[in-house]
């Protein structure tokens, strides 16, 4: 049974060697680091979209590492380019996917809205959160995104559940699609919605275009929708962060992300998500075998 020391010291190895490894992906992703909170929300909004980001008003809270943008689709992601927000290092982003625990400890603090999506009991920590106002000039908006995160799919249905919102004028409006759950690791994974869910296991050799082990809105896009005030200031806070706990402290080990598309912050109708034939999802199940295993390393 592996200790905690022993899955930290892989999981900070893993950051090392993901920061050096090259792909054979025709589009690999690759990061480039933070540089200010207001040139990560200016990337999400489309200039002819309609909406004015509010001067100064973009605010960045987290870990430095835990953000920037990114480039690239590493064969797996519905596009190519956009912001990436990370409950530990964006530079883990990128694939292969040849650690199925990969993720860094930043020891930041949770955010209280993204605390209220998961159950109160819940430890929380390593928040990464891009805030800003803008003035949108009619009624609704959307955005696109994937979620994505190594706690697939061996802890899907423990307390070990990393969640990520988007709250428009503090309503959360990053939801499974027809309900009104949050999309967490509990939320959408092989056996539960299924439809929205794309496994990426590690297969020896290392595979896949992202290093997590599953993704949320790659093989169907996703779009969070909400209503704004048309003419006047609204808010949007877009975060995610590590939850559960282990021994009594937030366990922030293994890391979750989310990538929003650049540009997509507009003002639109979007279609409802499309589910792919069941011929196009039948691999969602395949990394179901080492589930087991992998539970041990948090005992």
């Amino acid at each position: 049974m592996k200790s905690r020391a022993f899955s930290r010291r892989v999981a900070v190895l893993a950051a090392v060697v993901g920061l050096s490894s090259t792909t054979a992906f025709a589009d690999p992703i690759t990061i480039t680091s933070f540089t200010t909170a207001d040139a990560l929300a200016q990337l999400l909004v489309d200039t002819s979209s309609g909406i004015t980001i509010v001067p100064g008003s973009a605010t960045y809270t987290g870990a430095t590492v835990a953000a920037g943008s990114f480039s690239g689709d590493g064969g797996i992601l519905p596009f190519d380019s956009g912001v990436v927000l990370t409950s530990g290092l964006a530079s883990l982003v990128p694939g292969p996917n040849n650690n199925d625990g990969a993720g860094f400890a930043n020891h930041t603090p949770s955010n209280a809205q993204l605390n209220s999506l998961t159950a109160p009991t819940v430890m929380h920590g390593d928040a990464s959160v891009l805030a800003f106002s803008f003035i949108p000039n009619t009624s609704s908006l959307s955005i696109q995104f994937v979620f994505g995160s190594d706690e697939y799919n061996e802890f899907v249905g423990t307390p070990f559940n990393d969640v990520f919102g988007f709250f428009l004028n503090n309503v959360n409006i990053a939801l499974v699609p027809g309900t009104t759950l949050p999309i967490t690791v509990n939320n959408v994974n092989s056996g539960t919605n299924s439809q929205y869910f794309t496994n990426n296991p590690v297969i020896q050799g290392g595979t896949g275009g992202i290093q997590y082990d599953g993704l949320v809105g790659a093989s169907v896009s996703l779009f969070a929708q909400g209503t704004v005030i048309p003419n006047a200031v609204n808010t949007i806070v877009l975060g995610i962060e590590d939850s559960g706990q282990v021994r009594g402290q937030p366990d922030l080990l293994i890391d979750s992300g989310v990538l929003l598309k650049a540009h997509s912050f507009q003002l639109d109708d979007v279609p409802p998500p499309t589910v792919p034939e069941p011929g196009t999802i039948v691999l969602v199940a395949s990394g179901a075998a080492f589930a087991a295993r992998r539970r041990m390393r948090r005992s």
